[in-house]
């Protein structure tokens, strides 16, 4: 990883969690990686994104607790709604999340 970049998604959900196991990867980098094995059978698909916020913010980790969520949710898979919970429920950001 280069500085700046932060990894989003099923992840960003593992770190903030322990919970799940990634079966995509999500990059926001400004930068290809090098050392990633494009194709590879055994490696999850790997989504290399442009952030888009600007180079000076840093994401700290509220900012990454949200960002993770809306990820989640927006996957419609049943088995990231049930982390973006868990997530919702260890940062406290919403009250409820969307169905």
């Amino acid at each position: 990883m280069q500085p700046g970049d932060v990894w989003g998604g099923e992840v960003a959900a593992t770190q903030l969690t322990k919970y799940n196991h990634p079966h995509e990867i999500l990059l926001f980098s400004r930068h290809q990686p090098v050392k990633y094995s494009i194709g590879h059978k055994e490696l999850p698909p790997l989504k290399v994104i442009k952030p888009f916020w600007g180079e000076s913010l840093k994401i700290g980790q509220p900012a990454l607790a949200l960002l993770t969520i809306a990820e989640l949710l927006l996957s419609k898979d049943a088995r990231n709604r049930e982390v973006a919970y868990l997530i919702n429920d260890k940062y406290g950001e919403f009250n409820t999340l969307p169905l």
